[in-house]
């Protein structure tokens, strides 16, 4: 079934697209012979079977058995959601009961930087890899006025809370958050939209390399 779908995944990742795909019914768990490089940005991997869940954009779902891309007889068991918060349920779900379980086979090498970032979650992908690599991160995010009435910070990536990839750092399932040390040394959190526990909420967030002392 994969194989179906390889052509339009490998179309979304080429405009950039975040893609996280769970493959499941794979025996081993781990199928050295395919290669996902193009198709995804972060795959895993799961021995058993796992219902459909698919959502694109924040705003479009889709939910059903697991046959429904391979049976035409499951079709009426499908639902296609138009809604932000039950796209977002869809996701949940795949990350907090089957994701995982799954093995991480495959992630995507850290894009050149500088980089900007409407879509919080690669953004902290991007931040993850390059901190577990031991690499130096700089962000600036543009943001919702915080308590304290600024529309904007700017600091160090010093730690990432995601559950994406290895290693899971993330105290819930859904969390996706940016820890980062700002220039008078404070340490902040940095959500996306519609965070709640975060200190800021990001519109864009742009990554760079550590300004550098020349002197």
């Amino acid at each position: 079934m994969l194989e179906e779908l390889e052509t339009e995944l490998r179309r979304a990742t080429t405009r950039d697209v975040f893609v996280v795909l769970l493959v499941n019914n794979c025996d081993p768990p781990h199928d050295p012979a395919y290669d996902y490089e193009g198709v995804a940005t972060v795959v895993r991997q799961y021995s058993d079977g796992v219902p459909l869940h698919c959502a694109s954009d924040h705003e479009t779902g889709l939910y059903g058995p697991e046959e429904a891309l391979t049976d035409d007889t499951q079709g009426g068991e499908t639902t296609m959601l138009r809604n932000k918060h039950m796209t977002h349920m869809v996701f949940g779900t795949l990350m907090g009961n089957y994701w995982s379980l799954g093995t991480e086979v495959y992630t995507a090498a850290p894009a050149s930087l500088p980089q900007t970032y409407t879509e919080f979650r690669q953004a902290v992908f991007q931040c993850t890899v390059r901190l577990r690599d031991n690499e130096q991160v700089r962000l600036s995010a543009r943001t919702l006025p915080s308590a304290d009435g600024q529309e904007a910070v700017e600091g160090t990536v010093v730690n990432a809370h995601q559950s994406l990839v290895y290693p899971l750092t993330s105290s819930f399932n859904a969390e996706n958050a940016l820890v980062i040390r700002t220039t008078d040394g404070k340490r902040v959190s940095v959500g996306g939209l519609d965070s709640f526990l975060e200190d800021y909420e990001a519109i864009s967030v742009t990554l760079d390399y550590p300004v550098t002392d020349s002197s």
